[in-house]
Formats: C-alpha cells, structure tokens, sequence
C-alpha cells in the first residue's frame, strides 16, 4: 500500500454570526481542537510499583485558536455571542496531488481577542480563541473523525465509543 502524506495547504473560516462574510487568506494560524482523554494518577497505599495513569472517562475542554493578519473589527460584534463556525481546509496528499476537504464545525463562543503588539517594521496582527465548544464534528472528505454534542457520547471515525456505557446508564 502506497504511503500518504497528508498536508493541509489553506483555510477558511465562517461564522453564523456573519454570514456575508469569509475569512481565508488572512488566517495564519488555525489551531484545531485538541483531543485530550482525561486522566489521573493512582498510587495505591502499599502498592510497589510506578504510579499508574487511569482515564477518568472524561475529554478535556474544547479551545480553538485562530490567528490573523489585520484588524477584523467586526469579530468585536461576536465577542462572547454563541455562534456556530465552519473551517474547511484543503488536505493535499503529496505523494498523488490528490486533495480532498478537512472541516471543523463548533457551536462556541469568540472568548479572547488579543491583538499583538505592532512594531514599526511587522503587520499587525490578532489572536483569537474559541472557547465554550459546546459541539464539535471534525470531518476529512466526508468521513467523520471526532463529533460531539453536549450531552452526549462523543464519537470516533463514527464510532460512539461508551455505547455501552450509555446502555448500562438507560441514556439510548
């Protein structure tokens, strides 16, 4: 089987809350959220061993990150608004020049505007970050990789993995 190299090339970025509006090639950065399995350690009394790590069953938070060229005033209008977003990015594989979209949706909040310090010589620009995730569905080429809503299980390459878990618990 072939290799695949896999990189993404550009970004766009929507908001519910602008619908006349796209931001692409301004988005230097973009920060996709961070998938975190909560964990604790465990150091049995009398126990002999290392200390072991046991998953608490819980993700930690959602965030986003977007960084920008310029002054986006009107993103000071959805401060702290529940808006839904849309990234899509292009996937391109290196090895054919097959490409292919990479989306992330979120029902969240614009929670931090930083604008960076401007110097004489360099562009300004603006951190943002997402914050609240309320929902999440990340998608490549059609095929789910992570999606979740508040309240229920999340998902994994369309598998919702504590399907037993929410059986045992009455919640299906």
């Amino acid at each position: 089987m072939a290799q695949k190299f896999k990189v993404m090339k550009r970004v766009s970025a929507t908001c519910s809350e602008l619908p006349d509006q796209v931001f692409a090639e301004l988005i230097e950065e973009l920060g996709f959220p961070a998938l975190v399995d909560g964990y604790e350690d465990f150091d049995g009394a009398g126990a002999s061993g290392p200390t072991i790590e046991i998953s608490t069953g819980q993700m930690e938070k959602l965030t986003m990150t977007l960084k920008m060229l310029g002054n986006h005033s009107d993103l000071y209008a959805v401060f702290r608004k529940k808006a839904a977003w849309t990234f899509t990015g292009v996937v391109e594989d290196e090895v054919t020049g097959e490409k292919v979209p990479h989306e992330v949706t979120a029902t969240c909040r614009l929670g931090g505007i930083t604008p960076e310090a401007k110097n004489r010589t360099g562009l300004h620009k603006h951190d943002y970050e997402l914050k609240s995730i309320m929902a999440a569905d990340i998608s490549e080429d059609g095929k789910e990789l992570f999606g979740w809503a508040w309240g229920e299980s999340p998902r994994f390459a369309g598998v919702k993995i504590e399907a037993e878990d929410d059986a045992i618990l009455g919640l299906v």
